[in-house]
């Protein structure tokens, strides 16, 4: 199935695999650990990420996959969430690494690193939710110049995608059309000019390329 449609609001789940907080030398979060990117930002499949000349510290990949909803939820329960979960692709939630850690010993919240122009894709075409323990059993598989660096089944997150949308619609009323990124795996990677990256999961994929500009 694809999906055209204007990003409304994008909400990510941080940490939400453990060997990742560890890599990033943190403790996995016991409650979802969670966060806005600008839908603005927003490239889709094939497009460019660019890297501003201005930004000399390190910009990491982050394979990701995207669910969207199409039931408004406030409130709601673990199972009205989960019936709520229409879709999913892949995504890559592009940060800013050296600015993030910056931003993080400054106990400031992580807006800027997370919210360059292009610094989110997410792929055009979405395939029907198959239910918790199907979708449970796909892989995430992130590549970086052909090379698999991430890879996790996404029955390891810590919060499956129903539970993350049960606390986040304790503080906001979720609609149809809203997007949750369900978090990456251990693996992470720098980025540089002319680099090539896709993300698989399922029966969907994404690609970007990589531009200094």
């Amino acid at each position: 199935m694809v999906i055209h449609t204007e990003l409304r609001n994008v909400f990510c789940l941080g940490k939400n695999f453990a060997a990742h907080a560890r890599e990033l030398n943190s403790q996995p979060p016991s409650t979802p650990l969670w966060f806005n990117k600008l839908p603005s930002i927003f490239i889709g499949d094939g497009e460019t990420i660019e890297i501003p000349n201005w930004l000399t510290s390190r910009v990491d990949c982050e394979a990701e996959v995207a669910i969207r909803i199409d039931t408004e939820l406030h409130n709601a329960s673990p199972k009205q969430c989960e019936a709520a979960i229409a879709n999913y692709t892949c995504a890559n939630d592009i940060t800013a690494r050296g600015i993030q850690s910056d931003d993080r010993q400054a106990g400031l919240p992580w807006l800027r690193s997370k919210n360059i122009q292009s610094f989110g894709a997410m792929g055009s075409h979405w395939a029907d939710y198959p239910g918790h323990l199907a979708f449970a059993e796909l892989e995430i598989i992130g590549s970086l110049n052909d090379e698999v660096v991430q890879q996790a089944k996404l029955g390891e997150m810590i919060f499956d995608a129903a539970e993350a949308l049960c606390e986040i619609s304790r503080w906001h009323r979720l609609v149809c059309g809203d997007v949750l990124l369900l978090g990456t795996p251990q693996g992470v990677s720098p980025i540089k000019h002319g680099d090539q990256l896709k993300v698989c999961c399922g029966t969907v994929e994404l690609r970007n390329s990589v531009r200094q500009a």
